[in-house]
């Protein structure tokens, strides 16, 4: 019995072995087969984050875009339309063709791929080398300096800029050469636009003769298109002419008042020397506002700076459709003041309950 014993336990040990050994090879061999699957899995879930889609390499590129426009519904195609929905608001709707209303929703952001004009290049490489070599500039280290605010930084060029490295600035010499190269033989080649000539005309047409106004609705539902007369009249029925809320100045009265509120900015914000202001904050008003100076050595407001515009948003959730009246400030005198006031806010909206 302990002799039959025995040899049953070598059986069962030798048993025990081989499948051990085998279920390690079977391990194994998934391993070595799983690792390839998810790295095809992983190119082609990147793949369809960047581009919406995954060529097989089995194909040419003309037969992967056939694939795609024969077996992909217009709406799941890469980088499909994001509103569809255009409000027509005009007097007589039926006048507007549907093909106008198929352009406009593309939505205003959709980018018309015109002809490349010949021999321009629409890269700014002194832009480039400014960025580049702003990079190897040694600065003062800031980081113990506690009242430095990067919103507060206005970029000024500068054209006594020191050079990067000897081999930085070669690089970008032959990249601006190679993009040129590249640029030139693209030019030989037949344009292929997005939108159709006909429809680029059509567009072309509406902006030329100004009976037509295009805008953005209000809570981004859309473009509207609507006459501009009608457009006019209801800015001026439902907002401007509300003497309670809105005063009618003539132009000259606007100038002067525009340059009342320069010399306040200048008067409260640079030149009082009691305020708690920091060099910072008087730098950043100084380099938004200030102009030339005259005779007088007096000084005067930025060229580019502007007048405040007023334009109006249809409201499309609403019923009847009303008018968010909107007040640009952008390159004005009290942008400046804007953006120090957003910059003090922030440091105290944590304490808001």
């Amino acid at each position: 019995m302990p002799e039959s014993q025995n040899g049953n336990d070598n059986i069962v040990q030798r048993k025990s072995r081989r499948y051990e050994s085998r279920k390690k090879i079977r391990t194994t061999t998934r391993r070595r087969e799983s690792k390839p699957n998810k790295t095809l899995q992983r190119t082609k879930s990147i793949c369809m984050q960047r581009f919406g889609i995954v060529a097989d390499a089995r194909y040419t590129v003309r037969q992967n875009v056939l694939r795609l426009a024969t077996n992909t519904h217009p709406l799941d195609l890469p980088r499909r339309p994001n509103n569809l929905k255009v409000h027509n608001l005009c007097r007589e709707p039926e006048k507007i063709s549907k093909e106008l209303l198929d352009t406009l929703g593309l939505n205003l952001g959709f980018g018309i791929a015109l002809p490349p004009k010949k021999d321009k290049i629409p890269i700014d490489f002194e832009r480039i080398r400014r960025d580049i070599r702003i990079k190897f500039i040694e600065f003062p280290d800031d980081s113990n300096n506690n009242t430095f605010n990067k919103k507060l930084h206005v970029k000024k060029d500068n054209p006594n800029m020191a050079k990067a490295p000897r081999e930085i600035e070669r690089a970008i010499n032959n990249f601006e050469q190679a993009t040129k190269e590249a640029f030139n033989n693209s030019w030989k080649r037949p344009f292929v636009g997005n939108l159709e000539k006909k429809k680029i005309e059509m567009l072309r047409q509406i902006r030329k003769e100004r009976k037509y106004i295009i805008v953005a609705a209000d809570k981004n539902l859309g473009p509207c298109i609507i006459e501009l007369e009608q457009y006019i009249n209801k800015c001026m029925t439902v907002h401007l002419n509300a003497t309670g809320t809105y005063k009618e100045l003539i132009e000259m009265d606007a100038r002067i008042m525009n340059e009342e509120n320069f010399r306040w900015v200048c008067k409260e914000f640079i030149d009082n020397r009691k305020s708690k202001l920091t060099k910072q904050d008087r730098k950043f008003f100084i380099e938004s506002i200030h102009g030339k100076r005259d005779g007088l050595n007096r000084m005067h407001p930025d060229e580019k700076l502007d007048l405040p515009y007023f334009y109006a948003m249809p409201k499309m959730h609403k019923d009847p459709p009303g008018l968010r009246p909107v007040v640009s400030g952008v390159s004005t005198v009290m942008e400046s003041l804007s953006k120090w006031l957003d910059v003090q806010l922030q440091s105290v909206v944590h304490l808001c309950p």
